[in-house]
């Protein structure tokens, strides 16, 4: 992460010096530019390591979704990470599905949640899509709120859902990548 400093602030009335630490997320370029900035040159070969669906910190996440979500795909989750995965929240029925984006998106990223009645059954039905940091599309209501600490919150409700209280989302990402 990037961090910035600013001067120390002089206050009125009781004379008093401090340093404001801002941490940001690393601009996202393109799959190809953040592997570099990850990985070493004998890894970038390796698919097994670098590859889109690789995982080399083992935390469960593939290098797409590392890199589409703005984490260190070599390093286990931060609290700020973990804060951004998707979650669910309402009651049963209009379950409303929340995860905070980087602020500023790969240009070769497109979000894409989808949903299917069961976990372990039935056929997966994308409600929404993203392309880089364009407008959302699809059946699902999306709403974004504004940008904090380098990441955007959004919140997904699910237009006309099976009116049974299972149901089951993922937040996913297509990457164009020229990795192995």
């Amino acid at each position: 992460m990037a961090t910035d400093e600013q001067a120390p602030y002089q206050g009125t009335g009781n004379n008093f010096e401090f340093t404001i630490q801002f941490e940001t997320l690393p601009p996202l370029t393109t799959y190809d530019g953040w592997m570099e900035s990850y990985f070493d040159q004998g890894d970038l070969g390796n698919p097994l390591i670098v590859g889109p669906l690789a995982d080399p910190d083992k935390d469960g996440l593939e290098n797409r979704l590392e890199y589409a979500m703005g984490f260190n795909p070599n390093a286990p989750f931060t609290e700020l990470e973990r804060s951004a995965l998707p979650a669910l929240t309402g009651a049963p029925g209009p379950w409303s599905l929340s995860f905070r984006l980087p602020e500023v998106p790969g240009a070769d990223v497109t979000f894409v949640v989808e949903a299917r009645a069961a976990l372990d059954s039935g056929a997966w039905q994308e409600i929404a899509r993203r392309v880089t940091d364009g407008a959302w599309r699809g059946p699902a209501t999306v709403s974004e709120g504004p940008p904090s600490g380098g990441r955007v919150p959004v919140s997904l409700l699910e237009i006309n859902a099976p009116p049974d209280a299972k149901r089951s989302y993922r937040l996913g990402a297509i990457v164009a990548t020229s990795a192995p």
